[in-house]
């Protein structure tokens, strides 16, 4: 796996009166990962990292990483719409 990219951060401490003091952050970050190499055979591999959802609503695999590609492109079904199953009261 390649990663490529830079972080900035930028942190202040304060102190308000003698009792209280307060603190704030910002971060940005920019990051780019590919997918170098795999097992031979293989064209790809699902939900790096191991996670598991159990076939939740019958779906086990969320990702899929290509060599050549992004780490970890989301994979499912795709869908231009949505709707309530009144049986189940579930957003499909």
């Amino acid at each position: 796996m390649n990663n490529k990219g830079f972080e900035l951060a930028a942190n202040y401490r304060g102190r308000s009166g003698k009792d209280f003091q307060y603190g704030i952050g910002l971060t940005w970050s920019t990051i780019k990962n590919k997918l170098t190499s795999i097992t031979t055979g293989t064209d790809f591999v699902t939900n790096l990292g191991g996670l598991v959802l159990n076939g939740f609503q019958g779906w086990d695999e969320f990702t899929r990483s290509y060599v050549g590609r992004p780490v970890g492109e989301f994979y499912g079904y795709q869908s231009n719409r949505y709707y309530i199953n009144p049986k189940d009261k579930l957003m499909i």
